[in-house]
Parts: structure tokens; C-alpha cells; sequence
């Protein structure tokens, strides 16, 4: 099973927009593994992305293609992500779910993705959208696959993963990101084949 495909050849272009506009930034932040480090995490809707992506949402809409999940996060450099699935409440399963993250101001970032050992579950938290979440401690797991994530892909955020950012030039990775109901990994391979490397 693959966990990552780079994005390549897409028929759209998109483009990075203010997601957090005039918020209060301290709203959207949460701590990761030390309190030096934070993420700006937030929710946008499709409307909100459309204004500036409308060629991207309408492909979306061509290929009835459905959206579960739109979220914008910012990283400081050399931030780590805890070991996590993006699947609401699900705990030591491995389920698919696909994600398009595009991805800018990204040069020094790597995902790893791992398997939890036998007789070891995660711990339930809430995320910064109050959400509940699973997060995993490194000494449970074992790694199954690691690659840089720097431009746009598609990733299985189903399966326990984390992320590290380098120096990253010194600004913040940004990266937008859509999580697709009722396809899983391998149909998603096959359908978006021509745009995967």
C-alpha cells in the first residue's frame, strides 16, 4: 500500500489565499510537542475557496467528486507534528482517507507514517476544532514509509503519521488541504492516475 503520491500535471492551477484573514491568530493556534511550537489550524469552506480557485472546485464538482473535511495549516520551521490519524475517533484501524494537501513555502518537510504494535492504542484528545482525535507515542509504533512532502500531493491521512519541518529558509510551511469521502486509496490511484508521480 502507498501512503504518498506527488501532484503533477493538474488541469488547474491552484492558488494560496489569506485564509486567516483578521482572525485572532491565538484562536487558531495549538501546541505540538513543545510549547515553542505552534500551528495556525483552520476550517474554510468551498465557497471561500472558490473565489480564488474556482477552476480546482469545479473540477471537484466535473469528477462528483465529495468533500468531508477543508482545513488550512501554517507551521513554523523546525515544527513536529505528534503521531496522529486525521480520522475522527477512529483509533488503532487503519482506514483510508484521502487528501489533495497544496502545499507552499514547503522546503525541508518530511511525513512518516507508522504502524501501531500489537496490544497498544493511541490516546484521545481534541484537536483545535474540537474534534476528537487519536495521537500515538513514538515507542508504540514502527515506521512504515517516509518521504518529503514540499509540493502538492495526495496522502492516505488514514494511517498514523506525523510531520517535521526543517529550517524551512525560516518562514512557515503553509498547506491547504481537502479530505474526500466515499473513495478509498486504491480507487483513488486509479482515478487520478494520470495525475500521480
Amino acid at each position: 500500500m502507498k501512503y504518498h503520491y506527488k501532484l503533477k500535471n493538474l488541469p488547474f492551477d491552484f492558488k494560496p489565499f489569506d485564509v486567516m484573514k483578521n482572525d485572532n491568530l491565538e484562536k487558531f493556534k495549538k501546541r505540538n510537542n513543545t510549547e515553542a511550537q505552534t500551528v495556525l489550524e483552520k476550517s474554510f469552506s468551498l465557497d471561500e475557496c472558490k473565489i480564488y480557485n474556482k477552476e480546482f472546485i469545479d473540477w471537484i464538482d466535473d469528477n462528483k467528486l465529495e468533500l468531508e473535511d477543508i482545513r488550512y495549516f501554517e507551521s513554523e520551521p523546525f515544527c513536529s507534528y505528534h503521531l496522529h490519524k486525521d480520522l475522527i475517533g477512529v483509533s488503532n484501524e487503519d482506514i483510508d482517507q484521502v487528501k489533495f494537501n497544496f502545499i507552499f513555502d514547503s522546503f525541508e518537510t518530511n511525513m512518516t507514517w507508522y504502524k501501531i504494535r500489537a496490544s497498544t492504542k493511541g490516546e484521545l484528545y481534541l484537536n483545535s476544532q474540537g474534534y476528537p482525535i487519536y495521537r500515538y507515542l513514538k515507542e508504540t509504533c514502527d515506521i512504515i514509509f517516509t518521504t518529503d512532502v514540499n509540493s502538492h500531493c495526495m496522502i492516505n491521512s488514514g494511517v498514523i503519521h506525523d510531520l517535521v519541518n526543517g529550517y524551512n529558509n525560516g518562514i512557515n510551511r503553509k498547506c491547504y488541504s481537502f479530505a474526500f469521502s466515499k473513495i478509498n486509496w486504491n480507487e483513488s490511484v486509479e482515478r487520478f492516475k494520470e495525475f500521480l508521480n
